[in-house]
Parts: C-alpha cells; sequence; structure tokens
C-alpha cells in the first residue's frame, strides 16, 4: 500500500509550480531547504533575501507573512509555506485576508523513528477538540489522504481502556467512541478507538485523533525534537490556497515545498472550511 509521502512525492515531481516561503534570517538548514525544494518547486523567497533565488524583500515577520499570504491567495503563486515565521503572524494574516473567524486547522504530517507516515490532528490547544471538531478535523484529513489516492485509516485515542476511576477517562473514552461512531456513519469504515495505545494506533493508521490540541502539541512535539521523528508539516484546511504550515523551529522545510506541490498538482485542497460550529462546503 502507497504511503502518505510516497504518495506527495510521486504528485510533485509531476509538474514544477511556483511556491513561496517566508524567511526570517538565512541559516545553513534554510538555505539547504531551498536547495532540497528547488528539484521540485520555482522557489520565491519572501523576507530575507537569498542570492539565486527570487525573493521579494520585506521587513518584519508582520509585513513578510502578509507579502507571503497575499502571494498565494492572488494567485501569483501557486502555494504558500509558511518557513520560519512566528505562527501568530502567519495565521493572523490568512485570517484577516481570507476573511476566517479563527485560525485555520491544520493536521500535521509526521513520520516518526519507526518509518509510520501519518497525520496528527488536533496539533493546536485552540483547534476545536469537542467531538464534532475532531469529526471534523479527522475527516478532512481523510480527504487530503483519499485525494492523493491513500486509503484512510483513523485511529480515534483516548486516555485509558478501563472506566470508572477518573471522570475525565470515562469522557475521553465517551468522546472516542462518538467520534467513531459518526465517522463510520459518514463513510469511513476504516475507524476504530484506541484508548492509550498511541504506538499501536500509528502502526496501524494514517490518521491519529488525540485528546485534544494540547496533548496532540506534545506529541508532535516530542516525537520531533526528542524523539527523531520528521515533521512535514500542517496541511492549512482551507480549499482557497495551498499553505503548508510549518514550525520554525525546525529549519527544514524541503517536505513541506515538496507536499505544497503536491498538494497543487492534485488541484489543491479539497476540504471543507470550518466555521466553528459545523463544517460548511467550500
Amino acid at each position: 500500500m502507497i504511503g502518505i509521502l510516497g504518495a506527495l512525492r510521486s504528485s510533485a515531481v509531476r509538474s514544477r509550480k511556483r511556491v513561496a516561503i517566508g524567511a526570517v534570517q538565512i541559516t545553513q538548514g534554510f538555505l539547504a531547504s531551498l536547495s532540497e525544494g528547488a528539484r521540485v518547486a520555482d522557489l520565491v523567497v519572501v523576507g530575507a533575501e537569498v542570492p539565486g533565488y527570487e525573493c521579494v524583500q520585506a521587513k518584519g515577520e508582520e509585513a513578510i507573512a502578509e507579502q507571503l499570504v497575499a502571494l498565494g491567495i492572488s494567485g501569483a503563486v501557486d502555494a504558500i509555506v509558511r518557513g520560519q515565521l512566528y505562527y501568530t503572524y502567519y495565521h493572523a494574516s490568512i485570517k484577516s485576508q481570507l476573511n476566517v473567524r479563527r485560525d485555520l486547522m491544520c493536521p500535521c504530517l509526521i513520520k516518526d523513528v519507526c518509518g509510520n507516515e501519518w497525520f496528527l490532528t488536533p496539533v493546536v490547544q485552540h483547534d476545536d477538540a469537542s467531538v464534532e471538531g475532531r469529526s471534523y478535523l479527522a475527516s478532512q484529513a481523510a480527504r487530503i489522504c483519499t485525494k492523493l489516492g491513500v486509503d484512510p485509516v483513523i485511529g480515534v485515542l483516548a486516555a485509558d481502556s478501563e472506566r470508572g476511576y477518573l471522570r475525565s477517562v470515562d469522557a475521553s473514552l465517551d468522546d472516542a467512541e462518538a467520534i467513531v461512531s459518526k465517522l463510520k456513519k459518514n463513510g469511513y469504515g476504516r475507524c476504530a478507538m484506541y484508548p492509550l495505545r498511541i504506538d499501536k494506533a500509528a502502526s496501524e493508521c494514517n490518521i491519529v485523533i488525540p485528546m485534544d490540541g494540547t496533548v496532540g502539541n506534545f506529541v508532535c512535539r516530542a516525537l520531533a525534537y526528542l524523539g527523531g521523528a520528521s515533521l512535514v508539516g500542517g496541511f492549512s484546511l482551507t480549499s482557497r490556497v495551498v499553505s503548508i504550515d510549518t514550525s520554525r523551529a525546525n529549519d527544514r522545510f524541503g517536505p513541506a515545498i515538496e507536499a505544497a506541490v503536491a498538494m497543487s498538482n492534485v488541484g489543491g485542497m479539497h476540504i471543507e472550511e470550518y466555521d466553528g460550529v459545523v463544517a460548511r462546503p467550500s
């Protein structure tokens, strides 16, 4: 069975695209990322100037974010990558220019040290962790997989497998059961609960749904910065621009650039946008 990264790679090599990336400080890691990304993309560096690449200069992270997002929304480039920009500035620019009420949620693609490739979502503290919100996130990550030709397999985590000793554990089991039921009713047959066992979920699924964004954020950071996992980035859930959200602490953006090209080559992000209460067709 083809994995997510293999599907992204196959899509990325079909056609070169123009991809813009935010640049604050030129490091060896950033230059290596540009070199890697230039294999599949014509790059536009927004912010700091880098010899040998098309550049759009801007001073200050807020101004860089505004320029970067504007390039993507206007169609001047095919996709954008957050790069080194501060999360708040990048998402504030997207919210303002797309006129949305909340930060876009972004399922994060990870390759762990065991070789498993999976979307983790929610991964930000203020992502919607309700049953509705997590069902939405699971379904949209599944849409991305399907568009890439990958069969989605969803694992919904719960805090433990035993009931009766903590209300919070019971609540997490109730929520996980409700999410699985909702997803199956909506046609996602390969979906199951994984009480406590994130390791098993990661080995058997390509979409993993933790209890909330705080748990997801700690899992993501622990795996990437302590456990040797590779972060591709977050796939911004809007159909109006292809945006890959990266961690500036990572400074390795080649896979994110490749993912941006790949999603552009399949016609963009075929997802439903979320208004904070229900999913609505874009």
